[in-house]
């Protein structure tokens, strides 16, 4: 009797490793060019589900809530003791002299801490748009 192959994985070759590879999800861009703007697209089409709004006619108000602007300076300034904060690399805390605020994030993101009132904080962040 001859052995089947229903046990056997077949395996598919699809062409040479040499040809770059295209995203399989192309919907799974995090930050995608939405006309002019960086948009990020899975919390825009989230938004837009629970709270009924058509993706293909999206307000430009809920556009400007989910765009992606690139850092270039982050500094923050305290309201007590009048220090202002510039965090440089995404790993790196600064906290004032009075104790009040701490930044981290660089370039890459924006952290924000506050021990008793978030009002205490004066947002100083440079954007390059």
């Amino acid at each position: 009797m001859p052995m089947s192959d229903c046990g056997k994985e077949k395996i598919k070759k699809t062409g040479s490793s040499a040809e770059p590879k295209t995203n399989v999800y192309p919907w799974y861009d995090p930050v995608r060019t939405s006309g002019s703007i960086n948009v990020n697209l899975p919390k825009l089409h989230k938004y837009c589900k629970i709270h009924n709004i058509d993706k293909n006619n999206i307000p430009s108000y809920v556009l400007d809530m989910f765009r992606v602007r690139t850092i270039i300076r982050n500094r923050a300034k305290c309201r007590l003791c009048r220090d202002i904060l510039e965090s440089i690399t995404p790993t790196e805390c600064i906290t004032c002299r009075c104790g009040e605020i701490t930044i981290a994030g660089g370039k890459e993101f924006i952290h924000r801490c506050w021990t008793t009132d978030r009002n205490n904080i004066i947002e100083m962040i440079e954007y390059a748009d």
